[in-house]
């Protein structure tokens, strides 16, 4: 059999060439050399016995200089990974993060912004590359599922790769000290806008906002895994620069904004996912285009975390703040009993007498001040709505024909019943 390989056929269509037609006889352009014919052909064989045999084969030391040359000659990782797809006999192969962010892939694997999560599935096989400090920084050079290799080959394969990992996170630290100066003078509301300018130059920011603060916590509290976890989330969401600071209970970050709450909500899914057992909980700021507004924004953003949290979401911005509750959720919880207390006062205690006070008050409440409708709804005769209602306002000091003191009781009586009413 004979073939002519034209002029612009790469040596990975040739290896296809090879794969299908199975040629006793080439014809190749100058340019292709023979090492370049009978790597292919080797690569391919070598493949298929090693995985049909040991599971402890290594790579050739050859490929392997030839991998490492391609790492020290600052080749990208996409190249590095292409040539590893080629040694794997052309199955695609990615770098991705533990929450499904697409670091690197062979050129084999169509480009999408994120993949599925099947490093653990059982039809996908995930190599860790380098060592991770919570699950939400891990990276995993992932098979294309239903793809296998030795586990040597693939423990070789991401050593090489974990250079890449270590220049990632070296790239962190060296902006790590501006990143701190920076967030620690929006935390302590510096308002010299020229100061804040200058740090966030410094920072590799972009000059001018729209910007977004993002504040993240964990439950169980856990600082490092915050940062982690907070930086995974910005590198899915956006791609300008950002910065991420540990501030002890919390991370806070800065970054410049542009994505949709879709693609919020849909982050957060997928990098939650990396450790369910962990609560992580996000809260954000509307976009400020000044530096001014900064530490305003910093304010909010911590509300909507609490919220958040409160209210047992995974995300919320204060756009996402639109009732009373989700409003109170944002304030610390012994700030809100200390007012209902203060509030209610005689009201709170637990004797029958009180609770009653307390359910009548509250359906008066309910049915906007209406004395019948309340009567029938606590099965009372009106003489005796009027009086509970007059017993409440003797010992809580309010006028409940003052609308200011029905908002105030109302409240209080919301927080006191733990976000719920006390009937239905």
């Amino acid at each position: 059999m004979r073939a002519t390989i034209g002029p612009r056929l790469r040596p990975r269509s040739l290896r296809r060439w090879v794969e299908c037609s199975r040629p006793t006889l080439l014809l190749v352009p100058s340019h292709i050399s023979f090492r370049t014919i009978t790597d292919v052909i080797y690569l391919q064989r070598w493949t298929e016995l090693t995985r049909k045999s040991s599971t402890h084969a290594a790579l050739p030391g050859h490929v392997r200089t030839a991998l490492e040359r391609l790492v020290r000659d600052n080749a990208s990782a996409d190249t590095v990974l292409d040539r590893m797809s080629a040694h794997l006999g052309g199955f695609p192969c990615v770098l991705v993060t533990a929450a499904g962010r697409v670091v690197a892939r062979s050129w084999d694997n169509p480009r999408s912004a994120l993949v599925h999560k099947s490093i653990r599935s059982a039809g996908g096989v995930g190599q860790p590359v380098g060592a991770s400090d919570s699950p939400y920084d891990a990276w995993f050079l992932q098979l294309h599922p239903g793809r296998q290799a030795p586990p040597g080959v693939l423990h070789e394969m991401a050593e090489i790769l974990q250079h890449y990992r270590e220049s990632v996170r070296s790239a962190e630290s060296e902006v790590q000290h501006d990143a701190d100066k920076l967030l620690t003078m929006i935390n302590d509301g510096t308002s010299d806008s020229s100061a804040l300018a200058s740090a966030i130059r410094a920072c590799g920011l972009p000059d001018h906002g729209p910007y977004r603060i993002v504040v993240a916590s964990t439950t169980p509290h856990r600082p490092a895994a915050a940062v982690a976890a907070l930086r995974e989330l910005l590198s899915q969401v956006t791609e300008f620069p950002f910065v991420v600071h540990d501030a002890g209970t919390e991370a806070i970050a800065l970054y410049r904004t542009g994505e949709s709450r879709a693609d919020l909500v849909s982050a957060h899914q997928m990098v939650q996912a990396c450790d369910p057992r962990v609560a992580l909980y996000v809260g954000m700021d509307s976009a400020v285009h000044t530096t001014e507004r900064l530490f305003g924004g910093l304010v909010r953003a911590r509300h909507a975390r609490r919220a958040a949290a409160t209210l047992g979401r995974g995300l919320a911005t204060v756009d996402d703040l639109t009732c009373l509750p989700e409003l109170l959720a944002g304030i610390d919880a012994p700030v809100r009993a200390s007012y209902s207390r203060q509030v209610l006062g005689p009201l709170l205690h637990g004797d029958p007498a009180r609770v009653a006070l307390r359910l009548t008050l509250q359906t008066f409440l309910d049915n906007n001040g209406s004395w019948i409708r309340t009567a029938e709804a606590v099965h009372l005769h009106v003489n005796t709505v009027h009086y509970r209602i007059e017993r409440v306002e003797h010992l809580t000091g309010r006028d409940l024909s003052d609308l200011d003191d029905r908002a105030d009781l109302r409240v209080a009586l919301f927080i006191a019943n733990g976000g719920t009413p006390e009937h239905t």
